[in-house]
C-alpha cells in the first residue's frame, strides 16, 4: 500500500470521506505524493507531485541544485470524486517571484476556497504563493522561509511568514512577520511566535 493509499484509509476510518470511491479514482494516478493537505471542510485533498526525467531549462541549475525533481500541485474533489491540475510547473526561473519548480510547503485557507504554496526563489529565501481552487487568481504573495496560518483571534485568515531581511547598512537578521492574504504587511512579530501564541490563546 502506497503513501497515498495510506492516508486515505486513516481518514476513512473516522469517516472524512467514501475511501472506496477515493480509491478507485486515485489509484491509476502515478503519482509521487511529497506533501499532502486536506482543507478544512474536508472537501479537498491537495498534492505535491514529484515529475521525474524531465527537461529542465539550465536557467533553473540553481533552484534545483538540492533537488532533481519538478513539483506540480493536484487538487482531488473528495465528496464528488475528481481532479485538477491546479498549478503546474512554470520554468521562468530568472524571475523569482513566477518561478515554479520546487514547492515545500501546501495549505489551504480557513474558508477552504484557495491554497498557499511556498516555492524555491532566491537563494537566501523562497517564495509563497496563493491560488483559487479553480486555478484562477495564481498570486506572489512575499519572500517565505516558511509560512504559518492564523485560525482564531482578531488576526484569523491571515499569515504569518519567516522572511529573512537585512539591517542598514550592513548584516541580515530572520524574523516572523504577519501578512494578509494579499500579500500588504501587517507588522512585525519577532524572532520567534511564542508570545504572539499566548497572545493567540483563549
Amino acid at each position: 500500500m502506497n503513501k497515498i493509499m495510506t492516508y486515505f484509509l486513516v481518514f476513512a476510518g473516522v469517516g472524512l470521506f467514501p475511501y472506496a470511491v477515493l480509491s478507485d479514482e486515485i489509484s491509476e494516478d502515478p503519482i509521487n505524493a511529497t506533501v499532502i493537505a486536506i482543507s478544512p471542510d474536508h472537501h479537498w485533498m491537495a498534492l505535491v507531485e514529484s515529475l521525474k526525467n524531465q527537461k529542465i531549462p539550465q536557467s533553473c541549475d540553481v533552484i534545483l541544485a538540492d533537488n532533481n525533481s519538478i513539483n506540480q500541485i493536484w487538487l482531488y474533489d473528495l465528496q464528488n470524486p475528481s481532479k485538477l491540475l491546479l498549478v503546474p510547473p512554470n520554468f521562468d526561473c530568472d524571475v523569482p517571484k513566477k518561478v515554479i519548480v520546487s514547492i515545500d510547503r501546501i495549505q489551504f485557507s480557513l474558508d477552504s476556497k484557495k491554497l498557499y504554496f511556498e516555492t524555491s526563489a532566491w537563494a537566501v529565501s523562497g517564495a509563497l504563493h496563493s491560488v483559487n481552487l479553480d486555478g484562477s487568481h495564481l498570486n506572489y504573495i512575499a519572500p517565505s522561509n516558511n509560512f504559518y496560518l492564523i485560525s482564531k483571534g482578531l488576526y484569523a485568515g491571515d499569515l504569518v511568514i519567516d522572511q529573512h531581511r537585512y539591517y542598514i547598512p550592513l548584516g541580515s537578521f530572520d524574523e516572523y512577520w504577519a501578512f494578509t492574504p494579499e500579500g500588504k504587511e501587517l507588522g512585525p512579530i519577532g524572532p520567534d511566535l511564542r508570545n504572539f501564541e499566548s497572545e493567540e490563546k483563549p
